[in-house]
């Protein structure tokens, strides 16, 4: 950030009824989360205008705030498991109008690199592999076992018919396939 006052946006995801937003004012950062309209935040000193790597973790009932791989800050009691649906859209370095803190809010005045969203929530080692761009090398994807082999076919007799066929006969052994090549 090129200046840390002035109540300046960084990212906001949803809205004020469900949603999650980073913000700058008085040399403090702020991490707010809202669910069905309640909403909790809280803020770490910060006033480095240096590039970092800043991780917002929201998962269950506990929001976490990462800086340079430390985490700095957190909210273990949030009194909500989930955030809902919600119709506000979501912004980087804007605000939609809405955010989790619903507060009226500045333009985010610096530069943003590698910004990401996940599926789920990172570890503290994850987010320090992230910081140090150390992929992440986890694959959701399940193969399934091989089936059994099936069992060998039995009676194989071949019979030449003419110079370029050959009659292939065989009785099927197996359960667990659906015919031979």
């Amino acid at each position: 950030s090129n200046n840390n006052t002035g109540n300046r946006i960084i990212l906001d995801i949803g809205g004020s009824d469900d949603g999650l937003s980073l913000r700058l004012d008085q040399n403090r950062l702020y991490a707010g989360v809202a669910s069905n309209n309640t909403r909790r935040n809280f803020f770490v000193s910060y006033t480095s205008t240096a590039w970092n790597h800043i991780a917002l973790v929201y998962s269950t009932n506990t929001l976490r705030l990462y800086i340079n791989g430390a985490e700095v800050g957190s909210d273990t009691n949030l009194g909500f498991t989930a955030t809902t649906t919600t119709t506000n859209g979501s912004r980087i370095a804007a605000n939609n109008g809405s955010n989790a803190f619903n507060t009226g809010t500045g333009l985010f005045n610096g530069r943003i690199d590698q910004f990401s969203i996940y599926g789920s929530a990172l570890s503290a080692a994850r987010i320090t592999d992230l910081m140090n761009n150390t992929p992440l090398l986890e694959s959701y994807a399940t193969t399934q076992p091989l089936p059994a082999i099936p069992a060998a076919p039995t009676g194989l007799t071949a019979s030449g018919i003419s110079s370029s066929k050959i009659a292939v006969s065989w009785t099927d052994a197996a359960a667990n396939e659906d015919g031979y090549e």
